[in-house]
């Protein structure tokens, strides 16, 4: 389908975004009975600034979206350990529950289902960051939607907008609250055919400008994964020479595969739309709010606003009411105030000194890094879905 041919009927529901919120926002819809248009302005399957890690409360989210994965479509590895390096400190801890996986894989296994289930996809295409607006007494039936295809701009008419387009895609006429001092995301892939020193598990190294991960894939590909301080990244010279930095403060051998690598980046990592929910319209996954994910959640996050934002988002196609967007903004707030664990490891690893003092204290007593391992193994501090 063309975004012509699609602008030229009416939908029950447009997702705007085919990352994992999108793609199961769409499919669990689509399933429903209702028309449901995805735009996205990459083409499948693309790579994105991701760890690869994939929590235990994620992969329990898939099945409760009806979307766990046969191992054919996405394969996985289940790592033994966590390695955390500050400085001269070393912490190696056992994991349980979780699996790495190649986020190209992942996305493209929900895109596929959400069609199969009678989804409609228009690929390479921009729909425009939509003004929030308000929710009236009688709000209309349906919403126009601009978006862009090869240039040329489309009005799509839609019951229902689920904007699910990613950090730093707010509403406009809100956009989002970035928190002081925010890190970007870095990643880069290195080929499977790349000489390279092992890696078994995964491996966290923290330093004075943030953090990186390595974390090998399914097939083969090295995952290096950071969140940096902008400033420092510049002041290093670039991304490659900021890994090496952290490397070299963690006693870690040089690793030459990551200079020679292509590195993508992101917008501000931590940061909350100034509004989640207005008439007609649902702001999903990151797009709603974001934390610095060092417990690898941020796909299970995705997942589980995914999950939480189905039943009203039928309601609202069924009839708009204002009931609808308040019920999405307290959701919002839950699932805000279970980030905690996250926001206390983004405090620790702005400094240094408290940092190698836990991790110490972790490696001589392992039961102290319960609050860490949780986000992964899905323990008593994970975030749930009912």
């Amino acid at each position: 389908m063309t975004l012509s041919e699609a602008a030229g009927r009416g939908w029950d529901a447009v997702v705007v975004g085919a990352g994992p919120a999108g793609s199961a926002v769409a499919h669990g819809l689509a399933r429903l009975g209702h028309d449901v248009l995805i735009l996205d302005r990459a083409a499948f399957p693309r790579d994105k600034v991701c760890g690869g890690c994939l929590s235990a409360t994620g992969l329990r989210t898939l099945a409760r979206l009806g979307l766990t994965p046969p191992e054919t479509h996405v394969p996985r590895r289940r790592p033994g350990h966590l390695v955390l390096r500050a400085g001269d400190a070393v912490a190696t801890l056992p994991l349980r529950g979780g699996v790495v996986v190649a986020r190209s894989d992942l996305d493209d296994f929900l895109l596929r289902t959400a069609i199969d289930a009678g989804a409609s996809f228009v690929t390479a295409t921009a729909g425009r960051a939509p003004d929030a607006g308000t929710a009236g007494d009688e709000p209309p039936d349906h919403r126009i939607i601009p978006a862009r295809s090869r240039g040329v701009m489309h009005a799509v008419r839609t019951r229902l907008l689920v904007w699910a387009a990613g950090l730093g895609a707010a509403a406009t006429d809100t956009g989002d609250r970035v928190t002081t001092r925010s890190r970007i995301g870095l990643a880069a892939l290195v080929p499977a055919g790349v000489p390279r020193a092992p890696v078994n598990g995964v491996d966290m190294h923290c330093g004075q400008g943030g953090y990186l991960g390595l974390v090998e894939l399914p097939d083969g590909r090295l995952n290096a994964a950071a969140a940096f301080d902008p400033r420092w990244v510049r002041r290093c010279g670039g991304p490659a020479a900021a890994a090496a930095a952290v490397l070299e403060a963690c006693g870690v051998p040089p690793r030459p595969e990551l200079a020679a690598a292509r590195w993508q980046g992101t917008p501000a990592l931590t940061r909350h739309a100034r509004r989640v929910a207005a008439c007609r319209l649902l702001i999903v996954g990151d797009a709603a709010g974001y934390e610095e994910p060092f417990t690898g959640e941020g796909m299970g996050w995705a997942l589980a606003a995914a999950h939480e934002v189905i039943p009203l988002a039928a309601a609202a196609i069924d009839g708009w009411s204002p009931r609808i967007a308040a019920a999405w903004r307290q959701a919002t707030r839950r699932r805000h105030a279970r980030t905690r664990r996250c926001r206390i490891a983004a405090w620790l690893l702005r400094h240094p000194a408290a940092l190698r003092v836990t991790l110490r204290a972790i490696a001589a007593g392992p039961v102290l890094a319960r609050p860490i391992l949780d986000g992964w193994c899905g323990g008593p501090a994970a975030e749930t879905t009912s």
